[in-house]
């Protein structure tokens, strides 16, 4: 779902600040907008004002550091 709202958009910005759960698999969706095939290949996208646990499983998983995904925390 989604990756066809961003199909033809290069960079995606997300905001986070208002989200209070978000399992793996909300994060699963949203890391594999960087890495897809095709169109997705090489977009950039940027997480705003990630809540600090959120942050925290991207960083344990290593998701963090996949290129294309840009993290920021809150303020």
């Amino acid at each position: 779902m989604l990756d066809d709202v961003t199909r033809d958009q290069r960079e995606v910005h997300i905001d986070l600040a208002g989200v209070v759960y978000c399992d793996l698999a909300g994060l699963r969706a949203i890391v594999r907008l960087t890495a897809g095939n095709g169109a997705a290949a090489g977009r950039l996208v940027q997480l705003h004002d990630v809540p600090p646990q959120l942050r925290a499983v991207l960083e344990i998983i290593g998701w963090d550091s996949i290129p294309g995904l840009a993290v920021t925390g809150p303020g």
